[in-house]
């Protein structure tokens, strides 16, 4: 096939010509988003209970669900939270199952339960749906009423999803109306009511109820009782009691009927000014910065209905940093293109050089045809990967490219030389390019989350390769058929260039035989002395790791232009504490940005500042895998937006002001924690996460409390705190037995009791957006004391009167306001800081790990642990890597062994693994990152580049030797002819990657350390290649010899 498309100039150009046309085509209809779309494999059963405690949801919903459905199979794992008012349990599905199937299977199991509480809501089963990417948030602020805002908010959702493109836009602390039916305790006693006698009487006139069709011969006429209430008037009207006198007692004579939303103390400001938040998403096809266009275009023309007043502001714009993001890839793209073709030039005639530049884009064109079918979209991490492989695609050309031209300097300018050279490096050039393709393999089996987000990488590169190396050898060889042997040019720029390739060339020359050569050869005498001088470079290497020089980090911190803040005041605070603690930070942040403002001449760095009281939600957006629902009136949060880093003032850093801030907040009383947050990406701010499990809630304490003393011996370790609470106080009613003896019972004392307080959901009926609840209860003022509980009186079945206080008994405890589960079991959560980056926080877990917690559990059988957060994604990460290295390994064995036809020869090569991981290491400590996650996947990428160059050598070895020269010289010749392209193959690579490594914008931070191991252990290896390759090769053929000899002693087996 070489042969036939080298002769056959159409086909050539038409393959060449099909890539491009096809390529541009697909990329036109290439979705554009910031990360690629996440697939959340969970299963959510929900259910509402309104005015429950977190033990009632767990007896009454949690357990129940997971014993129900725990034995299913598919089930990777269960957590269970219950809360006040509501539950949730989360499966997590295995990889390989069928989450529909799951999803399906636990509704049948949940649906088959039948002793949820009566007054809860139907379990709702879903799958969790991740398809929406966030775009903005967009506060509706203003001096006006929540409830006003809120009704605002809708209509401005409503009219956002009219736009052509925008279709998912949600209210963030969305609150519903209800119609509310407040009746005093005096009021039922005066006119001897109840609240089911209320609740009765509501239902019976406000309904609508079809009573089907008269069936006449002209036709049919339905039938329908229409008489529901939808006002606060409607049900004023209603009659509660008929005398017989003809007078009638209206529902509004004894209650007071209104319109409010529901009780929940959610407070959320904007410059001092209430505030909703509407979170604006991009789902399916759509594109992120078509949606963020057309919002900004709505919120320039206010529509006529907002009162001027009223401000609508966008914030947490996502597409900012989408467009600078693809627009940073793309520069550097272009400039690592540029570098590349620069170096070719320096070291090839220009008619090479172009035509193996001409392959770049052909190659990402030809991936771009199958991005569609590989579900890959243009997002930072394939344009990435397309940065990354840009210097590696090109090593397949350089190979083939020098070898047809050494072809024509030996056999003259023609279409057979050109084929001749094709064939003559076709095998190891096919095999070269399989190793760096297998050796991107491990990424693909990196499972969860991350694992989705990277596998863009290997999905982008294989088929890069591939395609380059299709047009290598089908492509290629044509156009350089019709190469000329090259002419001095007269004038211009090509003068120039041939003028810098000249020098380069008696340069190279010299390296090659003044220094290079020298240099070999001595290797070659003394072969265990390079190799002992490579060893101990690895152990010199571990050392600077273990000495600190370079530290381990899980995912390295990146600056953010945000500023989160949650603040957790102690249970049973009220949400006007908390609103004023809130209030109190905001205002020392203030004084922070006076300060900054005089400091960095007159300009402020911080953009806006949103709060929020009552949940913490201004930090989310979209669908979570994990909905615990935090909210609470102890909770708050404040967001703040910095000036974007490339214009903030001074170029003063998020953790800077975090630093500052801190500083000035001091002790706030009555507060639990108080956490920041100005870190970007999935670095966490919780480094120790120790996950203890038990049946026994007493031991699961015991065993927190003694891990928290232990974890506070470490020096640098701090902020240690556990997920267990006490709660807030709860009042707990027991009857007294000499209660029954007047007819009343459990039942009726639990009803009651929430009927006053909490309150009777009569009914509901469809609102604007949502349902509106119907309810009675006491006023609110008769709610706000364990007074008014006292004082109640409780109705038996025949409407005597009981005083509280003789029915019931009162036992005062706590309430834990979460419980967490996880399969079937309690857990608590011990977490850590460590107040300095100095820290060795890989030396503290693995003491933890190996000594600590086996000893401390030793005293709590019932007590198991195991990582959770950032260490247990680490400890799967690792796991996962091994592997996927192992088979790396035997895979890329296995290539080589078979051009090779040898079982030791492919160990020679493969030697320069451990020692390319030296450069990766030194280029680390060189630019003052950490070692982290993604430069282990670097480096695990890493050993499929540098091999390829060994692959080459190797061949060009067994080439000569089978030509008849001695081994030593065969090494000696061989590296001599390889020296030029190793080195070009490298520097190529090495140089279509630093335009990243040396990118400075907060959007590459995270990226550069796995291009750091790539470009500089590729680099290093070149160091390799040229020396321990041959020296190895030596000793190990040398080596074999020697032992057939001494099997065989009359065999030659030189």
């Amino acid at each position: 096939m070489i042969e036939w498309f080298a002769r056959h100039k159409v086909a050539a150009n038409l393959l060449l010509g099909l890539i491009i046309v096809w390529g541009l085509i697909s990329a036109g209809k290439l979705k554009v988003e910031l990360f690629p779309k996440i697939k959340l494999d969970y299963v959510s059963v929900t259910m509402e209970y309104k005015g429950a405690t977190p033990e009632d949801m767990e007896e009454s919903f949690c357990v129940k669900v997971e014993n129900a459905i725990y034995d299913l199979e598919g089930i990777k794992e269960i957590t269970a939270n219950a809360y006040e008012g509501s539950g949730s349990v989360i499966v997590e599905v295995e990889d390989t199952y069928d989450s529909k199937k799951l999803r399906d299977d636990i509704k049948t199991r949940v649906e088959a339960i039948t002793s949820f509480p009566v007054d809860a809501e139907r379990p709702q089963i879903t799958l969790l749906d991740s398809s929406a990417g966030q775009v903005m948030k967009l506060a509706v602020t203003g001096p006006a009423d929540p409830r006003t805002l809120l009704r605002i908010a809708d209509r401005v959702r409503d009219d956002l999803t009219h736009v052509p493109g925008i279709t998912y836009v949600k209210i963030l602390n969305d609150l519903s109306d209800e119609i509310v039916i407040e009746v005093s305790e005096i009021t039922l006693r005066e006119y001897n009511l109840t609240f089911d006698d209320i609740t009765r009487a509501v239902n019976h006139a406000s309904l609508d109820l079809p009573g089907g069709a008269i069936k006449a011969d002209t036709g049919d006429t339905l039938i329908r009782t229409k008489s529901q209430g939808y006002t606060p008037e409607d049900f004023s009207n209603i009659t509660i009691i008929s005398r017989t006198d003809g007078t009638q007692l209206k529902l509004g004579d004894i209650a007071k009927v209104k319109v409010a939303l529901e009780e929940k103390n959610i407070i959320t400001r904007s410059d001092g000014n209430p505030a909703v938040i509407l979170n604006i998403m991009e789902i399916g096809r759509q594109n992120a910065l078509d949606v963020a266009e057309k919002v900004y275009k709505f919120v320039e023309t206010p529509p006529d209905y907002l009162p001027k007043e009223i401000k609508l502001l966008p914030f947490s714009d996502a597409t900012f940093y989408l467009k600078s993001r693809l627009d940073m890839m793309i520069k550097n793209g272009v400039m690592s293109l540029i570098l590349v073709f620069t170096i070719l030039l320096l070291f090839m005639r220009p008619s090479l050089s172009i035509w193996i530049t001409i392959g770049i884009p052909a190659s990402f064109l030809g991936t771009f045809i199958l991005m569609p079918w590989l579900g890959i979209s243009i997002n930072l991490i394939s344009l990435f990967a397309f940065v990354m492989v840009l210097g590696v695609v090109v090593d397949d050309a350089i190979v083939v490219g020098e070898s047809i031209f050494y072809t024509f300097e030996n056999k003259g300018y023609s279409v057979d030389s050109a084929i001749e050279g094709t064939l003559r490096v076709s095998t190891p050039v096919t095999f070269s390019v399989l190793t760096t393709a297998v050796a991107f393999i491990p990424i693909l089996m990196i499972q969860g989350v991350f694992g989705q987000i990277l596998r863009a990488l290997p999905l982008i590169v294989i088929p890069t390769l591939m395609i380059s190396l299709l047009e290598s050898k089908l492509i290629l060889p044509h156009h350089l058929a019709l190469s000329r042997k090259e002419k001095l040019p007269a004038r211009g720029w090509l003068k120039s260039v041939t003028y810098a390739r000249a020098k380069v060339a008696l340069w190279l020359d010299f390296c090659i035989n003044k220094i290079y050569e020298p240099i070999l050869g001595r290797c070659l005498r003394r072969p265990v002395l390079v190799l002992s001088i490579f060893l101990a470079g690895i152990i010199l290497c571990v050392g600077v790791v273990k000495g600190g020089w370079v530290k381990l980090v899980f995912f390295p911190k990146v600056e953010s232009d945000f500023i989160q803040v949650a603040l957790t005041m102690n249970e049973g605070v009220s949400a006007g504490m908390t609103e004023a603690q809130i209030e109190r930070i905001k205002s020392t942040l203030k004084e922070v940005d006076e300060d900054l403002v005089n400091e960095l001449g007159g300009q402020s760095p911080i953009k806006y500042v949103i709060s929020n009281v009552g949940s913490l939600a201004l930090g989310s957006g979209g669908p979570n895998p994990f909905p615990k629902t935090s909210a609470g009136d102890n909770l708050g949060e404040i967001l703040v937006e910095l000036v974007k880093a490339e214009e903030r003032p001074g170029g003063i850093k998020a953790s800077e002001v975090t630093r500052r801030w801190r500083e000035k907040i001091g002790e706030i009383p009555g507060s639990k924690y108080l956490t920041f947050r100005d870190s970007g990406g999935p670095a966490s701010d919780i480094p120790i996460n120790i996950q203890l499990m038990s049946d026994d809630l007493g031991e699961l304490r015991a065993a927190a409390d003694l891990l928290k003393l232990k974890l506070g011996e470490y020096a640098g370790v701090v902020d240690i705190k556990d997920t267990f609470s006490e709660g807030k106080q709860e009042v707990r009613l027991n009857l007294k037995e000499s209660a029954e003896l007047l007819g009343l019972t459990q039942e009726d004392l639990a009803r009651q009791a929430r009927q006053a307080f909490y309150g009777d959901e009569i009914q509901k009926f469809p609102g604007r957006n949502q349902d509106v609840t119907v309810m009675v209860r006491y006023p609110k003022e008769e709610r706000k004391s364990l007074y008014n509980l006292v004082n109640m009186r409780l109705r038996n079945s025949m409407g005597e009167e009981i005083p509280f206080y003789e029915a019931a008994d009162i036992d005062y405890t706590r309430s834990s306001p979460v419980i967490e589960r996880v399969n079937r079991k309690r857990v608590i959560n011990v977490e850590a800081s460590v107040s300095s980056e100095l820290v060795d926080i890989e030396s503290i877990k693995a003491k933890l790990g190996q000594e600590v917690l086996p000893s401390l559990l030793k005293d709590y059988h019932d007590v198991s642990w195991r990582w959770f957060g950032e260490a247990k994604d680490q400890e799967e990460t690792i796991q996962e890597l091994k592997q996927g290295f192992l088979l790396v390994l035997f895979l890329m064995f296995a290539l080589m062994a078979i051009p090779f036809k040898s079982y030791l020869q492919p160990v020679v090569i493969m030697t320069v693994i451990p020692f390319g991981i030296i450069g990766a290491v030194l280029g680390h400590l060189l630019f003052g990152f950490s070692i982290s996650q993604l430069s282990l996947y670097g480096m695990v990428a890493l050993t499929g580049v540098v091999v390829n160059d060994g692959i080459v050598l190797v061949d060009c070895i067994n080439n000569l030797r089978a030509g008849g020269k001695t081994i030593t010289e065969a090494i000696q010749e061989a590296g001599l002819l390889r020296f030029r392209p190793i080195l070009l193959t490298s520097l190529t690579t090495f140089f279509g990657l630093m335009p990243i490594i040396l990118e400075r914008s907060l959007q590459a931070q995270f990226l550069i350390p796995m291009a750091i191991s790539l470009g500089f252990g590729v680099l290093f290896a070149t160091f390799i290649t040229l020396l321990l390759v041959p020296a190895v090769y030596l000793l190990i053929e040398t080596g074999k010899a020697k032992f057939l000899n001494w099997l065989w002693p009359d065999v030659n087996h030189s």
